[in-house]
């Protein structure tokens, strides 16, 4: 193997690999980085891979010292407040702006061009340029693969200026804030570089040697699309995808797709053409090509000894190896049926041989998948200790030994459960009452009333003893509430917030570093029994009677017209309220979007909320803006309608709804009940709003809980691992250290291999066999027109949008309708620009139910709507009968340039 580097000081950053090219030892990692390394094994095994040269990062090192560079991306970055947004977006601009300014220095300069020159006398004149990041220039994981790569780059000076390029994109906004704010030493940074000459492929893709669904080893799993492989990675195309016996080679399932768009070569550049005739529907590779290729993948896993993941290309039927990596994730996918089963059994102790029911539980529609230490917390805040629990207290109950212990709620594979047995028990110790499970399934809320299901086999020869007693404790506990209900806002607004907001100053203010562990330790268990105890006790009171008095209130609407004519009324009531915190976070989001206030001011008011903020893992908005900063530009749009005057007409609706109401229970013969009714609206109407204002309050409390656990996991170099902890383990996790890491790293396994199961609303303790199995879909339910809850009235038509993380949605395109799990205040943005929204989960007091009546937009609760309801079709939602219907048939999102 030839070794060039003596021959000009240029090369001694540069290092060779191919199979008629190539340096005579194997380079280190921290000189070439990731896929400079494994590029140059795979060549040492004398896989087909293309050559090429790696600039190392010691050139990187040479070129950023020289001129000045290093020092002036010093001062620059030394001057980043990671807070602000704008100001780190603009500096991470101008740092870009330095690399492709900067001269390469002479020597390297030319070391490249000679290098790019011996390429093309090898095999062409095209080459792909690509960042070669080590483990220490990425801050975690999660950047992986985002730095920069250039394809069909031809010309010396066209390569040097991808080589500084693809070094400048170690400066993206994201990197430069996490460095800012871990205050990271730019000292060690650099990045290596590859260039390699582009394979011109008839058809490419990506290979795993292990199914990375399953976890089996012993399959491999192909995925080809005609063209370059950048069609697969762009989601351009959905690729034919190839099940392989390994031991074999022999073909076992093929899923041969329509490949309307490839990707392919020209001499300007990477150009997408359209797809006509019979290759639209051909397979890609047959089955010798698939055996062949199969091969060297099993020799490629050989080499590296486990599984690998493999992009391929092939040429006039010649295959070429562009990239090996380990298979991410199989440990997650090898877990999935491990886990499964370890549920299956710890449900089948509990249920002992006798029948068994969980439900979900409307948590479930904010907290999803919950880490251990988020769970410890929330799991005490709803049992019989916790505020829940103190809540019923105060309104006179006298709940079982077992619900102060474990509350009702029960995490089964990382979803929130709730077990009506031990539900029954949050009221009266001893009372022989039960729910019944029909009642729970149609309405969530029953778990919030007494049981009303007397079982005579619970009833033992003292119950009629001891009946006199409950019946003075239900009593008592009725005078209780009608006493409290009239107390709650005053009590609320007066007493409690003000404390609250006295002790949330102060916790915000506290420094924590200089602390001992144990009194770091002490005070998050103090803030976790004041927010989620005591406080939280009284935030729920005021939604808690709210969501009574609108329940009596439609009680009687649906037995004066109905349940769909009462629920319509119901809902027109109590829409466009007042001191909505939600609404008033939209309004205030519009504001800054318009420039009528500034994102400074939206975050001292809601900085502690977030997407997804019931999960104590999560950063705040005050933590990260860049969720918030690309919401902005939705809200610039021409059409958008401001929150304020969308809120204004619902509540001008609501007014006239109430102005007509004598006359509406004139209609139906109840004109006598208007006087009841109207204690409960105005109860209702004064005191559901609090439902969101309760919890923005809590939300404040729960981020000085975070703080405490942040400052753990900062002197612990744990950062967001602190969360796979439980709250017990915390004062020993210093004498414990390397065996409560190996613990978190078995818990984040088995939590991510959860969230791959597939769960019923309900589960039956009879046939837990087919527990975490995907649910088959009723045909019925895919129809064209389905069945749906309505939470929300109005009807509309729009193109479905399919969500599930709204920081990761995007550009969803006009006149869409969100179609997605469930929401909380963080999804809020999202329904600015929707014409309507579908959950799989929720009711009328749920998170999306709000805010769409308020923002006067169709909603409706659809059982597997993000399975069933293909992304991009057109459909129309009708919020008032309680219908989803398909129009049209899917069609892109069209996104801006």
């Amino acid at each position: 193997m030839a070794n060039l580097s003596a021959s000009n000081s240029g090369f001694s950053h540069i290092r060779y690999f191919g199979l008629d090219l190539a340096d005579s030892s194997l380079p280190d990692l921290n000189d070439v980085g990731g896929k400079g390394i494994n590029l140059f094994k795979m060549t040492a095994a004398r896989f087909p891979v293309p050559p090429g040269f790696v600039v190392t990062t010691e050139g990187y090192r040479r070129f950023t010292t020289g001129e000045g560079l290093q020092d002036r991306i010093r001062k620059l970055a030394d001057s980043i407040d990671p807070d602000d947004v704008d100001g780190t977006s603009k500096i991470a601009t101008r740092i870009r702006a330095m690399f492709a300014e900067t001269p390469m220095p002479e020597a390297l300069a030319e070391g490249i061009k000679a290098c790019y020159r011996r390429l093309k006398e090898t095999g062409g004149d095209r080459v792909a340029v690509r960042s070669s990041a080590t483990a220490e220039d990425l801050p975690d994981a999660s950047f992986a693969g985002q730095q920069d790569t250039y394809l069909n780059i031809r010309g010396e000076d066209a390569v040097i200026k991808a080589v500084k390029n693809c070094w400048g994109s170690l400066w993206t906004d994201r990197a430069v804030a996490y460095r800012a704010k871990k205050k990271t030493s730019l000292d060690g940074l650099a990045m290596a570089v590859v260039v390699q000459q582009m394979v011109i492929a008839d058809a490419a893709g990506i290979m795993f040697t292990a199914n990375p669904v399953t976890g089996d080893d012993n399959e491999i799993v192909i995925n080809a699309a005609w063209g370059l492989g950048e069609a697969i990675v762009g989601g351009l195309v959905t690729p034919d995808t190839i099940v392989v016996d390994k031991a074999t080679g022999q073909v076992k399932e093929i899923a041969v797709s329509d490949k309307t768009v490839m990707t392919t070569m020209t001499d300007h550049g990477t150009e997408e053409i359209e797809l006509t005739g019979d290759r639209v529907k051909a397979r890609v590779l047959d089955d010798r090509a698939v055996a062949e290729l199969a091969e060297i993948g099993k020799r490629i896993e050989g080499h590296y000894g486990h599984p690998q993941d493999i992009e391929w290309g092939v040429a006039n039927g010649r295959f070429a190896m562009l990239q090996a990596r380990p298979i991410q994730g199989l440990e997650v996918a090898r877990d999935v049926e491990a886990g499964r089963l370890a549920e299956i059994e710890r449900l089948r102790a509990i249920s002992a041989g006798e029948q068994r029911a969980w439900v979900t539980h409307n948590l479930d529609e904010t907290l999803k998948n919950p880490t251990p230490m988020t769970w410890d917390i929330i799991s005490w805040f709803m049992s019989g200790k916790g505020g829940y629990g103190q809540m019923y207290r105060d309104f006179g109950y006298q709940p079982s030994a077992e619900f102060d212990e474990k509350g009702y709620l029960d995490l089964v594979c990382g979803r929130i459960y709730a077990d009506p047995k031990r539900a029954a028990g949050q009221f009266w110790d001893g009372v022989p009452m039960e729910y019944a499970l029909e009642e729970v399934l149609d309405d969530m809320t029953t778990l919030e009333r007494p049981p009303a299901k007397f079982n005579s086999k619970r009833a033992d020869g003292r119950f009629f003893l001891r009946l006199p007693t409950w019946i003075w404790a239900v009593l008592r506990s009725s005078r209780i509430q009608k006493k409290a209900r009239k107390a709650a806002l005053e009590k609320f607004e007066q007493e409690i917030v003000p404390e609250f907001l006295d002790f949330v100053a102060k916790a915000r203010g506290q420094t924590l570093t200089g602390l001992p562990t144990g009194d770091i330790v002490n005070e998050l268990e103090r803030r976790v029994h004041y927010v989620m105890g005591q406080f939280a006790a009284e935030s729920l009171k005021p939604g808690f009677f709210g969501g009574l008095a609108q329940g009596a209130m439609l009680t009687v609407f649906a037995q004066l017209m109905g349940d769909a004519d009462g629920e319509d009324l119901g809902r027109e009531l109590t829409t466009g309220l007042a001191n909505d915190t939600t609404v008033e976070q939209s309004i205030c989001l519009y504001r800054v979007a318009q420039g009528k206030a500034t994102m400074d001011e939206f975050i001292e008011r809601y900085g502690h909320r977030a997407a997804g903020e019931m999960e104590l893992a999560q950063p705040r908005w005050r933590e990260d803006r860049r969720y918030l900063e690309n919401t902005l530009e939705s809200l610039r749009g021409p059409n958008v309608k401001s929150p304020e005057t969308r809120h204004h007409e619902q509540a001008t609706a609501c007014r006239q709804a109430e102005e007509n109401l004598m006359a509406t229970l004139a209609e139906y013969g109840g004109s006598s009940l208007y006087e009841a009714i109207i204690v409960d609206l105005k109860d209702a109407q004064k005191m559901l709003p609090y439902r969101e204002v309760g919890k923005h309050y809590l939300m404040m409390g729960y981020e000085t809980i975070r703080m405490a656990l942040l400052e753990l996991a900062r002197r612990w170099g744990l950062d967001r691992d602190i969360f796979f902890l439980h709250l017990d383990e915390l004062r020993k996790f210093e004498a414990e250290a390397e065996r409560l890491k190996a613990e978190i790293a078995k818990r984040k396994v088995r939590w991510e291999s959860a969230k791959k199961l597939s769960l019923p609303a309900v589960i039956d303790s009879a046939k837990l066999d087919t527990l975490g199995k995907p649910e088959p879909l009723d045909p019925s339910m895919a129809s064209k027109e389905m069945a749906a809850r309505p939470i929300a009235s109005c009807t509309a038509t729009g193109i479905a949008r399919i969500v599930f993380d709204p920081q990761a949605a995007g550009d969803l395109g006009p006149d869409y309708i969100l179609v997605c799990p469930s929401t909380d205040p963080g999804w809020t943005p999202l329904f600015v620009n929707a014409r309507g929204v579908i959950v799989e989960r929720g009711g009328m007091l749920s998170h999306g139910a709000i805010v769409a009546r308020d923002f006067g937009i169709p909603a409706v609760v659809l059982k597997n709507a993000t399975r069933i309801i293909p992304d991009g079709a057109e459909i129309r939602i009708d919020g008032n009968r309680g219908r989803v219907e398909l129009v049209g048939a899917a069609r892109p999102v069209a996104q801006e340039a």
